[in-house]
Parts: structure tokens; sequence; C-alpha cells
């Protein structure tokens, strides 16, 4: 044999054992589903509303069974998704009452009814987190300004980015949600946070945003939206 073709089938062989090599640490890789519980909970908690509805959940009976606990559910992001259209919104409601330890909850840019908002707040008491960002167009209405302040007493974070709340509007949720820290009105032209408000807002609200303080990169969801609406 030449000394080419030796060195050909050399090379050959070389890559033979490498591909060979290959496919056996992948199949020799770290099974998923051999991994404790706990561990497991800890990964899927890491994803968001929909890709533990829509994918987390039907990779097996495990993974389907830990979804739906309830320790699942301390955060839901909902907000504007081309896969979660606003006109379903309502339907979220119906199964509020199923997730009592939920905490936070993304809900911006949705037509969300008044009634779905105090669903909300009576099945999930320990909520602390709302975001309610919308278009300036999109107004909130007086209703839905007294569903949060009637059925959630617990929050401590609030954003009402582009919301037309109105400064008795604004009272209501200062009276009724004493544990507020956190509050955004940044765009919220209408309200006139002058005098007595502004001072009210200064000594209850730890962290205040001003309708007229700029919307940052970070923001970056709101702007997309509001260009488009």
């Amino acid at each position: 044999m030449k000394k080419k073709e030796i060195v050909c089938t050399m090379a050959s062989c070389s890559s033979q054992t490498m591909k060979k090599k290959a496919k056996r640490e992948i199949s020799e890789g770290p099974n998923w589903l051999d991994l404790p519980r706990d561990i497991t909970q800890n990964i899927l908690q890491r994803l968001n509303a929909v890709e533990i509805v829509t994918s987390a959940s039907l990779v097996c009976a495990l993974w389907w069974n830990i979804c739906k606990e309830p320790l699942m559910w301390r955060t839901i992001h909902m907000g504007y998704n081309d896969r979660c259209p606003c006109n379903n919104m309502d339907l979220f409601s119906e199964v509020a009452n199923k997730f009592p330890l939920l905490e936070e909850l993304d809900i911006s840019f949705s037509n969300i009814s008044k009634d779905s908002l105090e669903f909300i707040g009576r099945f999930c008491p320990l909520l602390k987190s709302l975001k309610f960002s919308r278009s300036f167009f999109r107004s909130i209405k007086w209703n839905d300004a007294l569903a949060i302040a009637k059925t959630m007493p617990k929050l401590r974070y609030l954003s009402m980015i582009g919301n037309t709340l109105t400064n008795d509007e604004l009272l209501v949720i200062l009276d009724r949600c004493p544990l507020l820290e956190y509050l955004d009105l940044r765009i919220c032209f209408r309200l006139d946070l002058s005098g007595s408000l502004k001072k009210r807002c200064r000594d209850q609200i730890k962290y205040l945003i001003l309708p007229i303080d700029v919307v940052g990169d970070c923001d970056e969801q709101y702007y997309d939206y509001y260009i488009s609406a």
C-alpha cells in the first residue's frame, strides 16, 4: 500500500472514530428526566407562562405534574403577545382561583375587564406586583382603578405606564394600597402631581417615577407596543 493511501486510510479511520465518540457522548449525556424533582422544578420556574403551558408541560407526565403545582405560578407574564391575544385575556380570570400563591402578574396592553381584575385580586390574595401599562390612547377606567384598590391591598409594586389615570383614581389606589413602595406613572399625563398630592406620593412611595420621567431602554416592550398602537 502506498504511503498516500495509508495516510488517507488513517484519516478516514480517525474521522469515523471521532464521529462514533461524538455520538457516544451525546447518547451518554445527562437525561433531564432523571434529575431530582426539586431541581427540575427550579429550572422550569425560570420559564414564562406561555413556555410552561405550550412546551414544558407537554414533555412528560412528571413535568406536567410539576407545571400544575401552585408554586410554579408565583409569577405570570401575560403581557401583549401574539400567542396570547388581548381579546382572550378574560379567560385568565376563569383559572385565577387555581393560583392562590401568585405574587407577580404582568397584564400590560391587555383589554382585561374590571371584573377580571377583581377576580384576580380576590383569588390571588398574595399578589405583590402588578404591571398594567397601556397605550395612552387606551385609557384606564375608573372601575379599573377601583378594582385594583379594592382587591389588591398587598401590592408593593405597581406599574401604570401610559394610563390616563386621574388624580381621584390615584388617590383611591394610595388609600387602599398602604404597602405600595414602587409606583411607575410615566406618560400618565392626566395626572396633576402638584401640591398635596405630590407630597402624598413622595411621603408614601419609596420609589416614585413621575409622568414626565423618560421611558428608558428597559421598557422596550412598551415602545414596541406604543408605536404599533
